[in-house]
């Protein structure tokens, strides 16, 4: 017996049990596509995360879910930061969770926008998350632009978009600082001391290399667990220090880009010298790759000049490497004293995420 499908004014020729129609689209996950017939979706296999999970992504992703469930409409969230720092772990973790609760993810991996593609996502009435994984490798300015629309609400769904950037510079200006698109902003800048000992524990086998590591990931503007995990398992397999097994290691300090540095003066008895009396007060570098860091202080005389005002001497330190007293990598400070018993402390700051409430 022939079977036949019916669309519209069409009709298909197709076997019988090839059509299984379902009311609502099943838990579970999903590869959005187009072909000639239109909008599809493609079953995957399901996100599973069956490893020990360092740090505390479940935090992020508990407050991500419970925020889209709570709010009546979409929900965008733009995780960035660089490769092998956590962003596309955390999407497949909301996923999981999402998936306890009923909720399907669909995944968007070529670069699918307009009229059509809108209204194929919203004909989805069910509610959905939706991720986007290396959003600006996949979609240029001027699709960017177009799925503004989908961001927005305009077309209304129940939808938690999960966008992962590597570049969060090459993200199109009109998402950033409109929470009614992306209604949360996270940046990952790379693995800390705490994360670091936590996994050396389980995997390294020469636990005494552990602070050493810990101060070499100083060293990157973003120490990620790529680099991490390359790193332990050179170590494990030839029983080298973290600096052998660097060598050859594609993770290498000097590719990074300008790490910046605040600066810290400390003299001897103690006091604090107070910023805008010595410049430069920034670093732009790592202080333990520079030969020679030039400090210059202005220093009261104890004299006055012939107006009656304050004289001031430079003295002008250069500190090198062999100043180098301590390292803390929990802190992210380099430590260096002068012969002269002058401390100065380098705090790195490229990595902070600032929030413009700290100046008020």
């Amino acid at each position: 017996m022939s079977h036949y499908t019916k669309e519209n004014e069409y009709l298909w020729p197709t076997t019988a049990g090839a059509i299984d129609l379902r009311k609502e689209l099943p838990v579970g996950t999903y590869a959005a596509g187009h072909s000639l017939r239109g909008f599809f979706l493609k079953e995957l296999p399901d996100f599973h995360i069956n490893h020990k999970v360092y740090g505390n992504p479940y935090k992020h992703a508990e407050r991500i879910l419970t925020t889209f469930k709570s709010r009546p409409n979409s929900t965008g969230v733009l995780m960035s930061g660089e490769k092998g720092s956590g962003k596309t772990m955390l999407a497949k973790m909301v996923s999981e969770m999402g998936a306890k609760e009923g909720i399907a993810t669909i995944v968007i991996n070529t670069p699918m926008t307009g009229e059509g593609f809108n209204q194929f996502i919203q004909s989805i009435d069910e509610p959905k998350i939706v991720i986007f994984d290396e959003f600006e490798k996949v979609f240029n300015e001027e699709d960017q632009q177009k799925l503004l629309t989908l961001l927005d609400g305009v077309y209304p769904s129940k939808t938690l978009f999960l966008l992962t950037t590597n570049d969060r510079y090459r993200i199109n200006a009109h998402m950033q600082n409109r929470p009614g698109r992306i209604f949360y902003m996270i940046e990952f800048t790379g693995v800390d001391a705490a994360f670091i000992t936590d996994y050396c524990n389980d995997v390294l086998i020469a636990k005494e290399h552990i602070p050493t590591i810990c101060r070499l990931a100083l060293l990157f503007n973003a120490f990620n667990f790529d680099m991490l995990k390359a790193l332990v398992e050179e170590m494990n397999r030839y029983g080298e220090t973290p600096h052998q097994a660097l060598e050859m290691l594609n993770a290498k300090p000097a590719w990074n880009e300008r790490m910046e540095h605040e600066i810290k003066i400390i003299k001897p008895d103690g006091k604090e010298v107070e910023s805008g009396e010595f410049w430069p007060d920034t670093h732009p570098m790592n202080p333990i790759t520079s030969a020679c860091i030039n400090i210059t202080e202005n220093v009261l005389t104890g004299k006055k000049d012939e107006d009656g005002e304050d004289e001031y001497d430079e003295v002008e330190y250069n500190l090198r490497p062999t100043d180098l007293k301590k390292v803390d990598p929990e802190q992210g400070t380099y430590t260096y004293v002068t012969s002269t018993g002058t401390t100065f402390i380098f705090t790195k700051t490229k990595a902070k995420v600032h929030n413009f409430l700290d100046y008020l």
